[in-house]
């Protein structure tokens, strides 16, 4: 199931970075930007960029041995509920789109399922005394 989790997140982030990169003008309208600007459509391609790095980087989490990846999945989930809290106060404070709702879940929700996977992932004493 941990990997399963792995490979549907790496798929998601895959495929939001290259439509972020590729056609931002949908991405941005949802967030209430009708009229992108040179500096803000450069911005969406630095974050569809960074959405890359974090898709390879969680796509080795798998690989990891057990008390490393247990570590690094509970790290990945805080990390996503203080996303989800700062983009909280983005949506409510500037946003106040649907578009920004749907971010802040999706982080959320990350957040949750990661926290979830560390939390049910076999033990290392378990596993040693297998």
């Amino acid at each position: 199931m941990f990997r399963r989790l792995i490979q549907i997140h790496t798929t998601l982030v895959g495929v939001a970075s290259l439509a972020l990169l590729i056609v931002p003008g949908p991405f941005l309208a949802g967030l209430g930007v009708t009229e992108a600007s040179f500096g803000i459509l450069s911005l969406t391609r630095v974050i569809a960029v960074l959405l890359m790095i974090v898709a390879a980087a969680v796509s080795l989490l798998s690989r990891l041995d057990l008390p490393g990846g247990v570590i690094a999945a509970r790290t990945i989930g805080g990390t996503y509920m203080v996303a989800a809290v700062l983009l909280l106060g983005q949506e409510i404070a500037i946003w106040n789109t649907t578009g920004g709702g749907i971010i802040v879940a999706a982080a959320a929700i990350a957040g949750i399922v990661f926290l979830a996977a560390s939390v049910s992932a076999p033990r290392v004493r378990e596993v040693a005394a297998t």
